[in-house]
């Protein structure tokens, strides 16, 4: 979940405060092991909701609880999707914080989740921008591969020759 969802960052705060009182009415309800796995999958989305919007505002120790109690609550029930989106969203914040390893780390667990040529893609592409910030060039160049061929077209095959050209020279890449 991004910042789109909402028209722009003002909102977050009414976000969160909205969020906030969901949270609480469906905490009242303490015994979770009579709800529903429909019930469970929006308690995780409202997580991951209010800890995008956490993030959208520089809130990043709210926004990685509320996308850890989003992780567990996937793991609990053994729901990959879940799972899946809470990881990139812990990496994202974990970016926007620049703090590249633990973005990494959350990344290479959402590595070992199911995911299909366009997720392939796009984790790839997260993976290899971390490695390049620390300078981990070789790591970065293998990454950039490997989403390339997850999403082959021309203009990727193109990118990635002139990424290998800058990349072997040494020359500064912006991606």
């Amino acid at each position: 979940m991004r910042s789109d969802y909402y028209s722009d960052l003002n909102q977050a705060p009414e976000v969160i405060r909205r969020g906030t009182r969901l949270l609480a009415a469906l905490r009242k309800h303490s015994d979770t092991s009579t709800w529903s796995r429909r019930r469970l999958r929006w308690f995780a989305a409202a997580h991951s909701f209010m800890g995008t919007a956490h993030s959208d505002i520089k809130e990043f120790a709210k926004a990685r609880s509320h996308h850890e109690t989003d992780y567990k609550i996937g793991e609990g029930i053994g729901d990959d999707k879940i799972q899946s989106r809470a990881l990139e969203q812990l990496a994202r914040v974990y970016i926007k914080e620049g703090n590249q390893m633990k973005a990494l780390e959350n990344l290479a667990k959402r590595a070992q989740l199911p995911r299909d040529s366009e997720e392939s893609a796009r984790l790839f592409h997260k993976m290899a921008n971390c490695y390049l910030k620390v300078n981990k060039r070789p790591f970065s160049l293998l990454l950039y591969a490997s989403y390339v061929c997850s999403s082959v077209c021309l203009c990727n095959l193109l990118f990635f020759f002139c990424l290998y050209v800058c990349l072997s020279a040494h020359l500064p890449v912006y991606v």
